[in-house]
C-alpha cells in the first residue's frame, strides 16, 4: 500500500511500519504487543557471573518465546511496558510469569500514569493468565506499563501481551484544539504600527485567536511571515492529539496562500506529511479539509507548511480538529473526589503519624470543628518520595480517574518541575480540577524579579549558592523559596483560574508567615498552626476541605466558581481588597457556607 510506505519512510521505519503491519484496526483480541515497541525501568540477565544488567532484557517479555523472560533488577518499583507510535485502546492483557502483585497503567506522555487495572496474591507461573480491563477505564494511549507493587521475590515476566485496537474517534463533534500559547512558527510577522512597517514578534498566535480579522492593518489579527517560501506555522500540545481534520482562513485572497503541506511529529523535529494542498484558490472565507484515515495518528506537534508561494501569504485562522478518543474518560458523576499528592512514607495514607496522613486527615475535616467534610466524599492518594519532591511525576497510587480537588502540600522551586506538575495535571485532568498547594514555609516575597530568577535558574539554596558565586548570602537570601514555581508556570501558561495558593495565618493580622507578592491574585491564608503541628503544607488541606464543602453541595461548579467563592468569603486583612501581603485574605468557612445557603445550595 503506497500510504504505508510514505508513512514509514519518515519516522524511525521499523518501527512504525511494524505497527501497521498489524491489523490493529480488526478484532479487540489480537495481541499488538512488539518488541519494537519495548520500554523497562531496569533489566537483568544470567550469565557465567551471576545476574548482570541487560539493557534489551525488556524485549524477551514480548518476542512470544514462552522460555525467555525479563528480570527485573529490583522487587519493587519496577516497570515493563509498551511505547507505541500512536494512541492505541487496549481492552485487555496476558500475563505469564512469576509475579503476584502488579498494576497496568496507561499514559500520554510517560510522565502522568492512570492505573487501568490492579492485581494482588496472583499465582501466575506455568500459563499465560488473561485480564480484562474494566469499560470504563479503557481509553486511547501510546503508553502502557505493567508495574509491580511491593515485595514480588525473584520476579520474572516470560510473556505480557496486550489486546486492542487503534484509537477511534469517540463519535462526537471533532473539536478545535488549538490555543495562543500552543503557538510557534518560523519567522516574526509583520504589522504596520502607528509609525511604520515592524516584524513583531508572537504575532503567530493571532492565527489561534478564534477571530478572522480583516485586510485593514487596524483589524490584524493574522501572521504574515517574513517571506512566501518555506514558513510554517505550528502547534505543540501538552499531550498527543489525534487530528482528523482542519480549517485554513486568509485574511483575503490577495494573502492566500496556494501550496501548503499539513505535518506531524513525535519529537518537534522529524515530521510526517498528513496532508498536501496545491494549487489552491482560497478565499476570504473559512475552508475545511479532512485528512485521509490511513494518515491519521496521535502527535503532540502539528504544523502547517508553506513550501512556495507566489504572492505574499498571510494566515488569518487555523483549527486543528481532534478525535475525542485521545482523552481518558471521565466519569460525570456527583460524588467529590480529592486526591492528595504528598509523601506517605511507609505508613499507610490513612495512619496520620505520616506527613501526607496528617495532611490528609485535616482535608478529611478532622482536627477542626468549623470544617465539615461529607462521608460521601472520596479521598485518593498520589505518592512523592521526599528527596525527589521537587522532581517526581505525578503517579496516583489509587485509581482516580476524576478530580475535583487536587490538594499539593509541597511546593517546587524550579520552573522545569513546575511545568512537569502543570502539564502532568493536564495529561491527567484535561477537565482541570481545582488544584490548592502549599506557598511554602520561608518568608520570602515572591516578586516578579524572584519569579524571573526561578524561571532561569531555580529558586533552591543550592541554585541560588551556584548563580550568586561570590555574593553574600545576604545579598540574595530573600530569593530563597520565594516563590511556588508550579502556580508560576500555571500563570504562565494562563491557566491560574483553577489554582489557588495557601500561606500560612498565624493568628496576627500585622504578621504575615509569608507575604504573596504577585501571587495575589490566586493567594489566601489558612491556620499554619494545626494540633501542635505547623507549616504551610497544613494550611492547604484547610483549603481543600473547604472546596470539599462547597463541592458537596454544589458539585456541578467549575474549579474557578469554587475559587472565587473561596476568595470571595474571605476574611480581608491588611489594605482593603486583594494585596501583596494577603492576597484574599484568611478563609473563613461559615461565612462560605453562608453565601452557600444564600444561593439556595442544599445538604447531601
Amino acid at each position: 500500500m503506497e500510504i504505508k510506505k510514505t508513512f514509514c519512510s519518515y519516522i524511525a521505519a521499523s518501527i512504525i511500519c511494524s505497527l501497521y503491519s498489524m491489523s490493529v484496526t480488526g478484532a479487540e483480541t489480537e495481541n499488538i504487543a512488539s518488541p519494537d515497541f519495548a520500554f523497562a525501568n531496569t533489566s537483568l540477565s544470567y550469565g557465567d557471573n551471576g545476574y548482570q544488567e541487560d539493557p534489551l532484557g525488556m524485549i524477551r517479555a514480548f518476542d512470544g518465546n514462552p522460555y525467555t523472560s525479563w528480570h527485573p533488577a529490583l522487587r519493587e518499583d519496577s516497570w515493563l511496558g509498551q511505547l507505541f507510535p500512536e494512541a492505541m485502546a487496549v481492552t485487555g492483557y496476558s500475563v505469564k510469569g512469576n509475579i503476584e502483585h502488579f498494576k497496568i497503567q496507561a499514559s500520554h506522555d510517560g510522565i502522568a500514569w492512570q492505573t487501568l487495572d490492579t492485581q494482588r496474591e496472583q499465582t501466575i507461573s506455568s500459563q499465560l493468565t488473561y485480564f480484562t480491563i474494566p469499560e470504563e477505564k479503557v481509553g486511547a494511549y501510546q503508553y502502557y506499563r505493567l508495574y509491580t507493587i511491593g515485595d514480588n521475590y525473584s520476579a520474572n515476566i516470560n510473556m505480557l501481551e496486550l489486546y486492542g485496537h487503534r484509537g477511534e474517534s469517540s463519535g462526537g463533534v471533532p473539536e478545535d484544539v488549538t490555543m495562543p500559547q500552543f503557538a510557534s512558527a518560523s519567522s516574526n510577522a509583520w504589522v504596520m504600527t502607528d509609525t511604520a512597517f515592524e516584524y513583531l514578534p508572537n504575532l503567530h498566535t493571532l492565527a489561534f485567536d478564534n477571530i478572522s480579522g480583516g485586510y485593514n492593518f487596524s483589524e490584524n489579527t493574522y501572521w504574515r511571515p517574513v517571506s512566501q517560501n518555506n514558513e510554517w506555522l505550528a502547534q505543540s500540545f501538552t499531550r498527543p492529539q489525534r487530528i482528523v481534520s482542519y480549517t485554513l482562513e486568509a485574511p483575503s485572497q490577495y494573502m492566500a496562500p496556494e501550496h501548503w503541506l499539513l505535518q506531524a511529529s513525535i519529537d518537534g523535529s522529524t515530521w510526517l506529511t498528513l496532508d498536501e494542498r496545491q494549487n489552491q484558490e482560497l478565499g476570504k472565507e473559512k475552508q475545511s479539509y479532512e485528512i485521509a484515515f490511513e494518515q491519521q495518528g496521535s502527535y503532540p506537534y502539528y504544523r502547517l507548511y508553506f513550501p512556495s508561494n507566489v504572492k505574499p501569504i498571510g494566515v488569518s485562522e487555523v483549527e486543528l480538529l481532534a478525535a475525542g478518543a485521545t482523552a481518558a474518560p471521565v466519569p460525570q458523576d456527583d460524588a467529590v473526589m480529592v486526591v492528595i499528592r504528598d509523601a506517605f512514607g511507609d505508613a499507610p495514607w490513612y495512619e496520620e503519624g505520616s506527613h501526607g496522613g496528617f495532611v490528609m486527615a485535616i482535608a478529611q475535616g478532622h482536627y477542626n470543628a468549623e470544617l465539615d467534610v461529607d462521608e460521601s466524599v472520596e479521598f485518593r492518594t498520589s505518592n512523592i518520595n521526599d528527596d525527589r519532591r521537587d522532581s517526581a511525576p505525578i503517579d496516583l497510587s489509587e485509581e482516580a480517574f476524576k478530580a475535583d480537588v487536587i490538594n499539593m502540600s509541597s511546593s517546587s522551586t524550579t520552573y522545569d518541575a513546575g511545568k512537569k506538575a502543570v502539564k502532568s495535571l493536564n495529561d491527567y485532568y484535561p477537565q482541570q480540577p481545582l488544584k490548592i498547594t502549599s506557598a511554602g514555609n520561608a518568608s520570602t516575597v515572591c516578586t516578579a524579579e524572584a519569579a524571573e530568577l526561578g524561571r532561569q535558574v531555580g529558586l533552591s539554596a543550592s541554585a541560588l549558592e551556584a548563580h550568586f558565586a561570590g555574593v553574600p548570602q545576604s545579598e540574595w537570601e530573600h530569593y530563597y523559596k520565594a516563590c511556588d514555581m508550579t502556580v508560576v508556570a500555571a500563570i504562565d501558561a494562563q491557566q491560574e483560574e483553577s489554582w489557588i495558593v495557601v500561606a500560612g495565618y498565624m493568628g496576627d493580622p500585622y504578621r504575615p508567615q509569608k507575604p504573596l507578592g504577585i501571587l495575589k491574585d490566586r493567594g489566601v491564608v489558612a491556620p499554619y498552626k494545626i494540633d501542635g503541628r505547623d507549616g504551610t503544607s497544613f494550611s492547604a488541606p484547610y483549603v481543600s476541605a473547604l472546596a470539599a464543602m462547597i463541592l458537596q453541595r454544589a458539585p456541578e461548579l467549575t474549579a474557578s466558581e469554587v475559587a472565587a467563592i473561596i476568595f470571595a468569603t474571605a476574611d480581608d486583612l491588611g489594605e482593603p481588597g486583594v494585596d501583596e501581603v494577603w492576597g484574599h485574605g484568611r478563609v473563613n468557612p461559615a461565612r462560605a457556607m453562608q453565601y452557600m445557603d444564600e444561593q439556595g445550595y442544599g445538604y447531601p
